[in-house]
């Protein structure tokens, strides 16, 4: 499985293209990927599904000396439609928190179709929030 990750962040890397009027950065993976000779059976063998397409980005929140705030939603394009509705992955790249409150952090991806998603970051109680970055991954 490092083997996997290593492979496509390493394709990420190399074929990268940032966005950078948005703060936004999106990485697409080339559509070779898994198409060539034993590449399926390679897969199958780990219960693996080869993706077409790949799409990856980062939003990043820098809110010091103020804290950001408790909710954000941000609405992500892709730069070109999926052919069907992806699945879509949110982590934390970065998280800078109060160490004397709780931490209590939500972020996901929401009303996700062909042409983009929502990205939801919230917070709740008393939780306090000086930067954040959200990582996203939309595969087919």
């Amino acid at each position: 499985m490092k083997l996997i990750w290593g492979i496509v962040i390493a394709v990420f890397v190399a074929n990268c293209a940032v966005n950078q009027g948005a703060r936004i950065t999106f990485l697409e993976m080339p559509k070779t990927l898994g198409k060539t000779v034993g590449d399926s059976e390679r897969l199958a063998k780990r219960r693996l599904t080869a993706v077409s397409r790949c799409v990856m980005g980062s939003s990043t929140h820098y809110c010091w000396p103020s804290q950001c705030d408790t909710s954000s939603d941000e609405a992500i394009s892709f730069q070109l439609p999926f052919e069907n509705t992806p699945n879509v992955i949110v982590s934390f790249g970065m998280l800078d928190v109060d160490s004397t409150r709780n931490l209590r952090v939500n972020s996901s991806a929401d009303d996700v179709d062909e042409e983009g998603f929502t990205l939801h970051f919230n917070t709740w109680a008393n939780t306090i929030v000086w930067n954040y970055k959200l990582i996203w991954i939309a595969c087919d």
